[in-house]
């Protein structure tokens, strides 16, 4: 409840920044300053997982969830600012686990949350007059949290009490990608293409176990995301609205003493965005 009272209060500043600054607009990409924002929910699967030692091998687990994702973006001229906020939900995830050559299936009740927080610095290229279209190469900062509270696990249909768990991973590091918005004009509309791919490297910094700090040693990270959309805009009035799915997966590999483990978080997520842009 206090998350979607959240998520409200987000969406009223800005449908009054938005108001507030209307009047001053003119034809999207037509100034040398624009203002972009947007926002989407998701639906489809989640991963999260803390697995692996020197005698067992095992997969991250995999369920279904649902999101919220917001960004902005303001340019000057080609020189471009800008934000990203995703989150996801976990709920059941389920695994296999390979201990001294036995495989076992877990299943787990639950709940968590991942999410991630990235400020961007690009440039947005190849902008006309009247068009939403534009591409955005980009660096910048990343910032993600994972949190899972394991319960109710059961192992090949048994009852497990062992497996319940509470876990809070933390992490930060660098990000680049490039996105691009592409416009084919109709009359009166367009059809909108949305794509993105994104690399990042954002080690695990922080883990803990049942509100326990545990000391560990990260080996290396790896992320990775893609987003793929089409739908429709009105670039008369700056809007859109986009369809499709939005990948976002990343893994630390880190060790604690002798023994090597992963732990990974993220999403595969259908979503539908709306979009406003203005140039002021």
């Amino acid at each position: 409840m206090k998350k979607s009272i959240a998520y409200l209060c987000i969406a009223l500043f800005l449908i009054a920044t938005v108001c507030s600054v209307s009047a001053h607009a003119n034809e999207v990409n037509s100034t040398n300053t624009g203002i972009l924002v947007n926002g989407a929910l998701s639906t489809g699967g989640t991963i999260f997982g803390v697995v692996g030692n020197s005698t067992s091998r095992g997969d991250l687990g995999t369920g279904t969830g649902s999101g919220f994702h917001f960004g902005a973006l303001a340019n000057f001229q080609m020189l471009a600012i800008g934000m990203a906020f995703s989150t996801v939900n976990y709920s059941t995830l389920e695994w296999s686990e390979e201990v001294s050559g036995v495989e076992y299936k877990y299943k787990s009740e639950g709940d968590g949350r991942y999410w991630t927080f990235d400020l961007i610095f690009g440039a947005k290229m190849f902008t006309e007059s009247g068009d939403m279209g534009y591409t955005l190469p980009y660096i910048g900062y990343r910032f993600w949290k994972a949190t899972r509270n394991q319960e109710d696990v059961t192992r090949n249909g048994i009852p497990y009490p062992a497996g319940n768990i509470e876990y809070e991973l933390v992490g930060n590091g660098w990000i680049f990608g490039i996105r691009d918005f592409s416009t084919l004009s109709l009359g009166g509309f367009a059809i909108a293409l949305q794509t993105g791919i994104w690399f990042y490297q954002a080690p695990m910094s922080s883990l803990k176990s049942n509100g326990n700090d545990v000391s560990f040693t990260s080996e290396q990270n790896v992320g990775f995301g893609i987003e793929l959309g089409i739908g429709a805009a009105l670039e008369d009035m700056g809007l859109s609205i986009i369809g499709g799915v939005k990948i976002d997966i990343q893994a630390t590999e880190f060790k604690v003493l002798t023994f090597d483990f992963v732990a990974g978080a993220g999403y595969s997520q259908f979503f539908l965005a709306l979009t406003y842009e203005l140039s002021i």
